[in-house]
């Protein structure tokens, strides 16, 4: 859609017109470099730092997706990038009058053969955050092409507010509504936005949605999709798919209908997403002071 040489006039059409816009090479060499030496630090070692989460969904034989999350919270190259004045630049244009605030930071890592799809959804049914024009910065730290789980996006659908969403069962069991709205209540409790540290009640709301993801998930991966929201299969007409270089972005709207495919490559797909919001978010459970501001 956009390149680096793209006028901030045009990324700003892309974004009213699409809900995205792409840049090219946010991230150089040296950074991706670094990025990558930080992560490998903290997927081999035994004990993660305080304010990391790390969590791996399915067997330690067959991983399905992994998460690690409280990166850019945490002193070290994620945090530099996440608050970076190129990033601060761009939220300017999103957001004219406000300052950006960090919301939550999240590596997600498909594995190999074995990385799951992920279903059609919009971030702002996950998020209890007023309004609802958060933005986030899908940045690819490997390549990623068709094969190895691209995203995919549908232009135009952050145009439609906050849609129905549903979890399906072995693809084709619906979960009741009711339990649905349940499960959502308490997931909100939990926390939310991958930060559980610094958004919900913790404690022990936050131990069992941990253990949902994680443990459970590798006796079934059913356990993992009661966390997968999917919006019905006729919001998703018109979806593209977006193929990227390592260190290009994708930024896009909160209420954009995205979702990725599986990974069917011999090479593992890693992406580092750092979300954003305005000075005048309100957010249930916390206060805009908790989080940081660029």
């Amino acid at each position: 859609m956009t390149g680096s040489k793209s006028s901030f006039s045009d990324l700003l059409s892309d974004w009213e017109r699409d809900g995205f816009f792409v840049i090219k090479e946010l991230l150089s060499q040296d950074d991706l470099i670094l990025l990558r030496a930080q992560l490998f630090a903290i997927r081999n070692t035994a004990r993660v730092q305080t304010g990391v989460r790390r969590v791996v969904v399915g067997s330690s034989q067959s991983p399905i997706i992994e998460k690690i999350s409280g990166l850019a919270f945490t002193e070290g190259k994620f945090r530099d990038v996440a608050m970076s004045d190129k990033i601060k630049r761009l939220l300017k244009l999103i957001y004219p009058q406000s300052d950006g605030h960090l919301f939550r930071d999240v590596v997600v890592v498909k594995p190999a053969r074995s990385g799951c799809r992920l279903s059609a959804h919009q971030d702002s049914a996950y998020w209890p955050v007023k309004p609802t024009n958060l933005c986030s910065f899908w940045i690819a730290l490997t390549d990623i092409k068709q094969e190895n789980s691209p995203l995919v996006l549908i232009p135009g659908s952050h145009k439609r507010g906050v849609l129905p969403h549903s979890i399906w069962l072995f693809d084709r069991i619906k979960f009741p509504k009711t339990f649905l709205r349940v499960l959502m209540a308490v997931n909100a409790r939990a926390g939310v936005g991958d930060n559980y540290q610094i958004t919900g009640t913790g404690g022990v709301l936050s131990r069992v949605k941990l253990t949902l993801m994680g443990r459970l998930s590798r006796l079934s991966k059913l356990f993992f999709r009661l966390t997968d929201l999917a919006v019905s299969s006729e919001e998703t007409s018109g979806a593209i798919q977006l193929h990227l270089t390592a260190g290009d972005a994708v930024v896009f709207h909160s209420c954009l209908v995205h979702g990725s495919t599986p990974n069917t490559s011999d090479v593992e797909r890693i992406a580092a997403i750092f979300s954003y919001m305005p000075s005048e978010s309100t957010i249930k459970g916390s206060l805009i002071s908790d989080f940081p501001k660029l």
